[in-house]
């Protein structure tokens, strides 16, 4: 038996997972991430090795065009085209970022890395 909110109230029911809104959305993004890591559906492999947890840090930052949107800049590491600094930096960012907003797998990964 499960719970759904659903047009202002509790909905208890044996179905409620498959017609609650929430539950569709989890269930799908469950499923994105399954179906991605079966062979042939991702265009190269080599595309999930950036995944987040795939290394135990978190993503870094993504940019695009235009260079400058929003006061934010592009950083000019990535708009050079050296690609073993662009590494570094991604690097750098996963690892700051990891630290800030998730000490626990920070610490995981320092244990790992030593």
């Amino acid at each position: 038996m499960s719970a759904c909110w659903k047009r202002g109230r509790w909905k208890k029911s044996a179905s409620a997972i498959s017609s609650c809104p929430a539950a569709r959305s989890r269930r799908s993004r469950f499923w994105i991430a399954t179906i991605r890591l079966l062979p042939g559906i991702v265009g190269k492999a080599e595309s999930l090795d950036d995944e987040s947890f795939e290394t135990g840090l978190l993503e870094y930052p993504h940019y695009t065009r235009p260079d400058v949107w929003q006061g934010r800049e592009v950083p000019e590491v990535l708009r050079s085209g050296h690609h073993a600094k662009v590494a570094a930096w991604r690097r750098a960012q996963a690892e700051e970022i990891t630290q800030k907003r998730r000490p626990d797998l920070w610490d995981r990964h320092v244990k790992k890395t030593k």
